[in-house]
């Protein structure tokens, strides 16, 4: 969502109002839930998520397979209906996968590297409104 700590990335609001109209989204981070659910309210997205889930609350960090299975218990749904769109193919991509998920690379500086198991890699937000 960043390109820096507190500026939305090109697009953020945009994809996200396109998204919410026929998904239900959420919100997985390694940050600290206080800190994190304070700057998704400052940058106006809290209406967009419906789950939040924090490592600081789960107790294990992206890319452990348990707080990626917790995100999905919260939504009650199955790991083929889950699409995660993260910027860190450790974390994200690799964490996603490892459950089952789809999983989206968003690389805006154009360095891919290893996104060989991503479904997709993106550089552009706007590119989620081609694959969704």
């Amino acid at each position: 969502l960043y390109t820096q700590q507190t500026f939305l990335a090109p697009k953020v609001k945009e994809v996200l109002d396109y998204l919410i109209k026929s998904y239900e989204l959420g919100v997985i981070s390694n940050g600290f839930a206080t800190i994190q659910r304070t700057k998704i309210k400052n940058l106006g997205l809290e209406s967009y998520f419906k789950y939040q889930i924090y490592s600081s609350q789960v107790g294990v960090m992206k890319p452990r397979p348990e707080i990626f299975l917790e995100a999905m218990r919260e939504a009650q749904k199955a790991a083929h209906e889950i699409c995660f769109v993260g910027d860190s193919y450790e974390y994200d991509i690799l964490g996603a996968k490892r459950v089952g998920w789809k999983a989206i690379l968003y690389a805006p500086d154009g360095q891919i590297g290893t996104g060989e198991l991503a479904d997709a890699v993106i550089n552009d937000l706007g590119q989620l409104k081609e694959i969704f």
